[in-house]
């Protein structure tokens, strides 16, 4: 089966499997923009930005859009970045509703919290540095910590998370330490979840990358 068919048929039985407020309930909403994203040709990677105040949760959303984007979209076009974007233009979330609306959502912190289907690539880790969020929660990790010519690198395109972190320019890591932004990965029993993803992104990982390099 096509992967965005797995996807939309995981969606479809999983509408009402995680608690509103919960990461899980977020992870979930982050696949299904990221299935938006595959099916419009772009990498397949969904995000969602939440401001939480001690009355309301205000979500906005964003995919990647690096390919079908607009000219601004095409070189600013991450995930992460475009639900940042977002929430500074928009006057209006694109979803909102009471704090209070289960326990899991009356105990998220106030703040800014970002939810991604894959860790945060350095621009995206750096904007959401100068937003000042002070959560961002990823499904799958973008690389692992390894050792090439004598340096460590990220064997990804992204530093975010775990001992990937320390090689982050050491002035990011002050400004998130002051602000106390985490870089973290969702914790989850549904492993369906965490692969599908994964698998939404690296299925046309390759493709996209070619189509990049000649622009």
């Amino acid at each position: 089966m096509p992967i965005n068919k797995e996807v939309a048929q995981y969606l479809r039985s999983t509408e009402s499997k995680f608690l509103v407020g919960s990461d899980e309930f977020y992870g979930r909403k982050a696949l299904s923009l990221a299935l938006i994203s595959f099916q419009e040709g772009n990498y397949g990677i969904g995000s969602v930005l939440l401001q939480v105040t001690p009355q309301v949760i205000n979500e906005f959303h964003g995919r990647n859009r690096l390919i079908t984007g607009t000219p601004e979209e095409k070189v600013l076009g991450h995930a992460e970045t475009m639900a940042v974007v977002r929430s500074l233009k928009k006057s209006q979330p694109d979803e909102s509703y009471p704090r209070n609306t289960t326990k899991q959502s009356s105990q998220l912190p106030e703040g800014v919290i970002c939810y991604g289907t894959l860790e945060p690539c350095p621009m995206c880790a750096v904007v959401l540095t100068n937003l000042g969020a002070i959560r961002s929660i990823s499904t799958v990790l973008d690389g692992d910590l390894i050792d090439k010519d004598g340096y460590r690198i990220s064997g990804g395109a992204a530093n975010a998370i775990g001992e990937k972190n320390k090689i982050q320019p050491f002035i990011w890591q002050i400004i998130q330490a002051a602000r106390g932004l985490s870089f973290v990965q969702l914790e989850t029993n549904d492993q369906d979840l965490i692969s599908l993803s994964g698998r939404i992104f690296t299925e046309t990982r390759e493709e996209i990358d070619r189509k990049l390099s000649k622009r």
